[in-house]
């Protein structure tokens, strides 16, 4: 997964929901995220990807971050098919977060219930991903 494979899924999303609401409200195509707003939707991606991140770390999974990659890395055995699954909720939270953001700060009030269960099911991957102690503390709220 790349920055800007998940960009442009939000470039993707905003379009549609643009066009959608452009019937009830010409102006609402404002909302249609482009190139030119990919510096705020950047900052919205770094924002995310933080608060990932930090969680992450305090179960022991590590979240690399290169200029054309983010890969996620753990020492749990066999996590090979926990970390596909984890990549792709991570795509996922990071595209309706965005999302989120850039359609809240235009004025378009967005239910946040499908960014906080993306969070969840990303966070859930994420401690399946942790060593059994590890998870284990986090339970106990250590």
């Amino acid at each position: 997964m790349n920055k800007q494979q998940i960009i442009d899924k939000v470039f993707t999303k905003t379009y549609y929901i643009g066009e959608a609401k452009k019937q009830e409200n010409p102006l609402s195509k404002i909302i249609q995220a482009s190139k030119d707003e990919s510096d705020i939707l950047g900052d919205y991606f770094d924002e995310a990807l933080n608060e990932i991140n930090f969680y992450a770390q305090k179960r022991l999974v590590e979240i690399i971050i290169t200029e054309d990659s983010i890969e996620i890395t753990s020492q749990r055995p066999k996590k090979e098919e926990i970390t596909k699954c984890v990549d792709r909720l991570l795509g996922d939270y990071m595209v309706e977060y965005i999302s989120y953001k850039w359609l809240s700060d235009n004025g378009y009030n967005v239910d946040p219930t499908e960014k906080d269960q993306a969070l969840d099911r990303l966070k859930n991957s994420i401690c399946a991903l942790a060593p059994k102690v590890r998870r284990r503390a986090a339970e106990m709220g250590i």
